[in-house]
C-alpha cells in the first residue's frame, strides 16, 4: 500500500535503540550510538545499505567515541566527515553531559576528538544541529538543570565556536525539538520545556539573524509534539517539505505523519493507513531511488516496546493525495486527458521599498544575484 509505513525486510542484526543520530551517505544510513532497550548508552556505528537491504557493523580502525544518547551528528559531503556533538554519556552508571566535538573520517574510519576554540557551548543533551555550507548550528537542549534557547555556530574548517546574537521572536527554551536547514534559514519545531510539549514553529534568517514565529493558521493547528522525528524532503518539482512523524504529547505516544511547506507556510496531514506505528526518539532520513522519494524510519521506542523494525514510506503518492502535486500539475485525470497541459503558476509583482543610495534611472544595464541575498547592478545608460 503506497499510503503505509512498510516494514522493510533487512538482513543482519541491529540493536534496537532510541535518541541516536542518523546521517545519510549516498544510499547508506549511518546510525551512531543511542539508548538501548536495557538503558545502556551505545557507541557503535551501524550501517544500513538501503539498496541491498543489509545491516552491517562498521569497523573502526582507530579512536573511540563515548557511549552517547541525545547527541547530534552531521555529514560533510565535501570532506567525507561526520561531526558528532554533545549528548549524554555515563561513567560507572553515573550520567554526565558533554560538549565535545568528535569527527569520524570516513576514508579511514578513524574517530578523533577535536579541540575547539571560541565561545564553546555548555554541555547539553537533547539539543538539535543543522548544517549549512561549512557551518554547523546548534540550538537549545538541556544542560542538566534547565532547558536552553541559545544558538551557536561552529565553523567546521577552523573549529571555532560563535555564540549567535539573534533578534526577533526568539524561541522559548526547549529540548527534544527538531531543527532543519532550509535555503539560508533554520526551521525549528516543537519540543518540550517546563510547561510541557510545544507546537510552535520558528524560522531564523541566517543573514539577518532574525527569528520569526509563524502562525497562527486559520485552518490548521500544529500538534503539540516532543521527541518526534523530522526531515526536509525535496521532491524535485520546486517543493521542499518538512516531514514530521511520531513523538509524544502530554498523555501518549503519537503516530501521525504531517508536513510543513516552508515556501508558503502551509501544513498538511499525510493520511497513513497503519497509524499504529507510534514511536518517539527515532530518526527520519530521505533516500531517493528510481525517481521516488522514500522516508526511512529507524529506531525509537513506544510505551509498549522498542522499535525492532525499519520502515519506509513512499512519499510521492502521499504528495498527490494531499493535493500538493495537483496544485502544480493538476489532478491525475487532468494529466491523462492532456499530457501537454500548460502549467499555470500564480505570480505577482511587489514593489520593494529600499534604503541607501538609490541608483539613477537607467537601461541596458546588467543585474546579477549574489549569494542569494544581494543584487549587483552594473553599467547601463541614463537619460538623466
Amino acid at each position: 500500500n503506497n499510503n503505509d509505513w512498510e516494514i522493510v525486510p533487512i538482513e543482519g542484526y541491529f540493536d534496537t535503540r532510541s535518541y541516536h543520530a542518523t546521517v545519510v551517505i549516498n544510499h547508506n544510513l549511518l546510525v551512531i550510538g543511542g539508548l538501548s532497550y536495557t538503558g545502556a548508552r551505545l557507541n557503535d556505528i551501524c550501517l544500513l545499505d538501503t539498496e541491498n537491504l543489509i545491516w552491517r557493523k562498521a569497523n573502526i580502525n582507530g579512536g573511540v567515541v563515548p557511549e552517547l544518547m541525545g547527541h547530534t551528528a552531521v555529514y560533510l559531503r565535501y570532506s567525507e566527515e561526520v561531526i558528532v556533538f554533545g549528548g549524554e554519556s555515563a561513567h560507572q552508571y553515573v550520567p554526565y553531559l558533554m560538549n565535545d566535538v568528535y569527527i569520524l573520517y570516513l576514508d579511514s574510519m578513524i574517530w578523533e576528538k577535536r579541540s575547539t576554540m571560541g565561545q564553546i557551548p555548555t554541555p547539553r543533551v537533547y539539543h538539535s544541529s543543522a548544517l549549512v555550507d561549512k557551518v554547523m548550528y546548534v540550538f537549545g537542549g538541556n544542560d542538566g538543570f534547565k532547558e536552553l534557547n541559545d544558538i551557536y555556530q561552529l565553523n567546521i574548517e577552523t573549529l571555532y565556536w560563535t555564540s549567535m546574537k539573534t533578534k526577533g521572536d526568539r524561541p522559548t527554551p526547549r529540548m527534544k525539538h527538531s531543527l532543519v536547514s532550509y535555503k539560508e534559514s533554520l526551521v525549528l519545531y516543537g519540543g518540550f520545556n517546563k510547561n510541557g510539549p510545544l507546537n510552535d514553529i520558528f524560522v531564523l534568517d541566517l543573514y539577518t539573524l532574525f527569528w520569526r514565529k509563524l502562525g497562527p493558521w486559520i485552518d490548521y493547528t500544529p500538534p503539540f509534539r516532543e521527541s518526534h522525528a523530522a526531515v526536509l524532503a525535496n521532491i524535485d518539482i520546486g517543493y521542499d517539505l518538512l516531514i514530521i512523524n511520531g513523538g509524544r504529547d502530554e498523555n501518549q505516544d503519537i503516530g501521525n505523519t504531517f508536513s510543513y511547506q516552508p515556501s508558503d507556510a502551509t501544513w498538511d496531514d499525510i493520511e497513513i493507513d497503519n497509524k499504529y506505528i507510534k514511536y518517539y526518539g527515532h530518526t527520519l532520513s530521505v533516500i531517493k531511488r528510481k525517481n521516488t522519494v522514500y522516508i526511512w524510519l529507524i529506531g525509537g521506542r513506544s510505551f509498549a516496546e522498542d522499535n525492532q523494525h525499519v520502515y519506509n514510506l513512499n512519499l510521492l503518492p502521499n504528495y498527490e493525495q494531499t493535493g500538493i502535486l495537483s496544485k502544480i500539475f493538476g489532478t491525475s485525470e487532468d494529466q491523462n486527458s492532456n499530457n501537454n497541459k500548460e502549467i499555470n503558476l500564480s505570480l505577482y509583482w511587489a514593489s520593494v521599498k529600499s534604503s541607501g543610495t538609490t541608483p539613477l534611472d537607467r537601461y541596458g544595464h546588467t543585474l546579477n544575484l549574489v549569494n542569494h541575498r544581494k543584487f549587483l547592478l552594473f553599467g547601463g545608460k541614463s537619460d538623466g
